[in-house]
């Protein structure tokens, strides 16, 4: 959970605005953005 905590205040330190549910809470784990629906790609971050 350290790899969440760094990228959520990287993410809010760049004006990003971060919310955060217990992980598990309904057993999913998903990110979401603006843009045209079939702009959508597969992102892998790493540290």
């Amino acid at each position: 959970m350290k790899k969440v905590k760094d990228l959520s205040k990287r993410l809010r330190e760049a004006g990003y605005s971060v919310n955060k549910a217990p992980f598990g809470w309904e057993k999913a784990f998903s990110l979401t953005s603006k843009g045209h629906p079939l702009a959508e790609s597969f992102r892998n971050i790493k540290p």
